[in-house]
């Protein structure tokens, strides 16, 4: 029996094609289109001598109804829960994101520019896209501190004393930080859509905004999210946390397996 994990379709291939296409040169996209092309047809020969396909998020498992026409099982990500707690709430919130046009840090940065009064680390990569932009963004805020962890030592030690983590990232399909986050009892603030929704439940372990997540409608939802009401959510993070277990994934996955 061949089971098949499928994070997602590959989007150079599919949904985001035309995104990949534009960064190309032009003399260069003939062949791209080529090769995609050829790929394409491998990747659905291959997939269709698959026995059961499992997949990371309903998002995703739209995803390959639409682009494969074949049906999947969602099966979510395990996380190791042990790695994360509850230590303390000191007063920043934190990102933990790429700085890419994808991720809209550049929303997250504008709404702390308009609260001098709270504070969020952000934690980037030294080769991220959108750094230099971001950076110049955010320039002279004392609010704002950038962070880079090597193979992110002290992450956890971060995450552990935050009041609450914000990501709002464009068509995710699905991510372990929130179920990490919930782990160490910290709400989220989030983008309600694609697989982020599946994850938070809007109102007990984080709150959702709208999915164009303009910089007001994270500013509205940073002033919610006090920390008092983030320390309301803990008990609720750690329940929905815990159904993302390595134990839970394995129960599933073992149950798959027999059938």
């Amino acid at each position: 029996k061949t089971i098949y994990y499928c994070h997602t379709p590959p989007r150079y291939l599919y949904d985001l094609k035309e995104q990949y296409l534009q960064k190309v040169p032009f003399y260069l996209k003939f062949a791209f289109n080529f090769l995609s092309n050829i790929f394409r047809k491998m990747y659905e020969s291959d997939i269709k001598k698959i026995d059961l396909i499992l997949t990371n998020s309903i998002n995703t498992q739209n995803r390959i109804k639409k682009f494969l026409n074949i049906d999947s099982h969602v099966l979510y990500p395990p996380v190791d829960l042990d790695k994360f707690k509850w230590v303390w709430q000191w007063e920043y919130y934190l990102s933990y994101s790429r700085l890419s046009t994808a991720k809209r840090i550049d929303v997250i940065v504008k709404a702390f520019k308009k609260l001098p009064d709270k504070k969020i680390k952000v934690i980037y990569g030294l080769n991220d896209p959108q750094k230099d932009e971001i950076f110049e963004l955010a320039k002279w805020q004392k609010n704002i501190e950038f962070i880079t962890l090597e193979k992110n030592e002290w992450l956890t030690e971060i995450v552990w004393n935050c009041i609450a983590n914000i990501c709002i990232p464009i068509d995710e399909d699905f991510w372990m930080v929130p179920i990490e986050w919930m782990a160490a009892w910290k709400p989220c603030i989030w983008v309600n859509e694609w697989g982020l929704k599946e994850t938070i439940i809007d109102w007990k372990t984080g709150v959702l905004i709208p999915e164009w997540a303009k910089v007001d409608d994270l500013v509205n939802a940073i002033n919610l999210i006090t920390p008092e009401k983030a320390l309301e959510m803990k008990k609720n993070c750690e329940n929905q946390a815990s159904k993302f277990s390595l134990v839970e994934f394995e129960r599933k996955i073992r149950a798959y397996v027999k059938n």
